[in-house]
């Protein structure tokens, strides 16, 4: 969950105030901490948060899309 969190997050850089603003729970310092790898022991609270900021920012196409393989098949 760490790891897919951190990609999805990856992906807006530049984006990180927005992505913030979208849940009370969330600070821009603490966002940009976690995506840089500095969020030492995130709690289940913070990523929560962040997944439904994340899912908030990204739209339900966005982050329903199913992910490409190597082979071209989506999983």
């Amino acid at each position: 969950m760490l790891s897919e969190l951190r990609s999805r997050l990856k992906r807006h850089e530049g984006s990180y105030p927005k992505i913030s603003a979208l849940h009370e729970g969330l600070t821009y310092s603490w966002v940009t901490k976690f995506a840089h790898g500095q969020a030492e022991n995130p709690t289940v609270a913070n990523l929560q948060a962040l997944k439904e900021a994340l899912d908030a920012f990204e739209g339900p196409s966005e982050a329903a899309a199913p992910v490409q393989t190597a082979t071209g098949a989506a999983h």
